[in-house]
């Protein structure tokens, strides 16, 4: 059969048509393709083929899945988790052998028969915490695109300014089923700003198209916002010099990590930090619980270098991650897991970096921090005006289901559990009545800490419908 080439665009119910995957390679180049899968992911995803395709989960690109995830065609996913995301290395290897599939057509324009959805009703998780409405389902962008779900809590403090992001979602479902509407499609990343501290915020605009992942990071040298995204052809980046009233065109960030960036926020290293001061660090997943990837940059996310995460088995079958720097300068990563501990069920996989993030040590497991399957933030404010030094961990506060968030707190955490770092400074129990699913964490100031957190709202099945944000007294954490 003649390769196919170019793009076809499929009518979808719901809000916008979607584009469909419509060129495959060559036998030759297809054949090369799945030479790489099978040298690059079959010690990781523990399976004895694999084969190249372009497909889901969103957003799609080049992935190496085992055949018993890819429908009957064997030509699309389906379902399952031991795919290898690799989509600018095989784009390498088809244009190497010869073959250099299409660039996709531009996002198709929003529907206007859908009607955005109402600022939506804010739980109430009183004890003096203010909370506010970020992001929801149905809501409505600048340029008038509605999109049925906003997942993917990203929220950086940033000069005084509140800057929350997220994935502005033509699809449905993952966690978030609004009444009525069933839609398919690709994700755009989105922002809105503070200047209040969280009480009010600006219009719903997207900072870069047809991109997901987003994980942000304040440089304070050179004042600029840096939010790390997976584009459609792998690892990009956008950045704003004055804010997040403006954004730059996404660009490549020149590495060929074909990894999901965090989700949550990378960090700067402080400027007294005794290993590599003001660098940046960001992590990701090599798809779902493959690999977890280290990246860094020591030029202001000019250009960026990959820790020895990404050789050897360092961060093996870790998920979603984030990165904290602790008081003595160490760097600890905080992993996503679903691979049981004992009779503890799922924890939380921990990593110590002693040299910057250059190189992190061996995986451990922290017996306090219960693991759900879902993301978790970390975070710890070095600047003496934005906290008050302790680390701090949210996710859901269960062994099982994404409900009853919990904030943790650790005032002398200095390296792995539970010697080295324990959860005994108090914790503050967020919603205890309802849904909580991924939440982001960011240091206000010397009294509260943000967390801006999934949840559900009305006329909408699932823990992923509504974005709070809620400042959180640090006075009313109990021990």
């Amino acid at each position: 059969m003649a390769p196919i080439r170019g793009w076809a665009v499929v009518a979808i119910l719901g809000i916008h048509a979607v584009k469909a995957w419509a060129w495959s390679p060559s036998p030759k180049c297809q054949a090369a393709a799945n030479a790489f899968c099978l040298s690059s992911c079959v010690p990781k995803v523990h399976v004895n083929s694999t084969l190249a395709r372009y497909s889901g989960p969103p957003p799609e690109m080049w992935r190496c899945y085992p055949a018993s995830e890819l429908d009957p065609t064997g030509t699309n996913y389906t379902s399952g988790t031991h795919y290898c995301s690799r989509d600018s290395e095989i784009r390498s290897v088809l244009k190497k052998c010869g073959d250099l599939p299409p660039s996709p057509p531009p996002s198709p324009e929003p529907n206007p028969n859908i009607k955005p959805f109402p600022y939506p009703a804010v739980p109430e998780i009183g004890r003096g915490t203010a909370s506010t409405a970020v992001f929801w389902r149905g809501q409505q962008a600048a340029d008038g695109t509605v999109y049925p779900c906003v997942r993917i809590p990203s929220i950086i403090t940033a000069g005084g300014t509140l800057l929350a992001f997220a994935e502005c979602r033509r699809s449905t479902g993952d966690g978030c089923l609004p009444t009525g509407v069933k839609n398919s499609g690709v994700r755009d990343v989105c922002m809105r700003r503070s200047v209040d501290g969280g009480r009010h915020w600006g219009n719903l605009t997207v900072i870069a198209y047809d991109s997901s992942q987003d994980t942000a990071v304040y440089d304070t040298v050179t004042k600029t916002v840096i939010v790390n995204v997976l584009g459609p052809a792998g690892n990009d980046q956008v950045v704003s010099t004055d804010l997040g009233l403006t954004w730059s065109q996404p660009r490549s960030i020149g590495l060929n990590v074909s990894s999901e960036t965090g989700p949550g926020v990378g960090i700067q290293l402080s400027p007294s930090n005794p290993h590599a001061p003001g660098r940046l660090l960001f992590i990701g997943h090599a798809g779902a619980y493959v690999q977890d990837y280290v990246w860094y940059s020591d030029d202001h996310g000019e250009t960026y270098k990959l820790s020895t995460t990404s050789t050897g088995d360092s961060l093996l079958l870790m998920d979603e991650a984030e990165l904290v720097e602790l008081e003595n300068g160490n760097v600890l990563a905080n992993m996503r897991n679903k691979v049981p501990h004992g009779t503890s069920g799922a924890l939380r996989g921990i990593a110590l970096s002693t040299d910057g993030g250059t190189s992190f040590g061996k995986v451990v497991f922290d017996p306090a921090l219960a693991e759900p399957v879902c993301m978790g933030s970390v975070i710890r404010a070095s600047d003496p005006t934005l906290g008050d030094g302790a680390v701090y961990f949210a996710n859901p506060g269960t062994s099982t289901g994404r409900v009853v968030g919990l904030v943790r707190r650790s005032e002398h955490c200095t390296g792995l559990p539970p010697d080295e770092c324990s959860w005994g400074d108090g914790q503050f129990t967020v919603y205890p009545d309802g849904e909580y699913a991924y939440s982001c964490l960011t240091p206000l100031n010397t009294t509260h800490v943000g967390l801006l957190w999934e949840t559900n709202t009305s006329f909408c099945v699932g823990p992923s419908c509504l974005q709070v944000f809620s400042a959180i007294p640090i006075s009313s954490f109990t021990k």
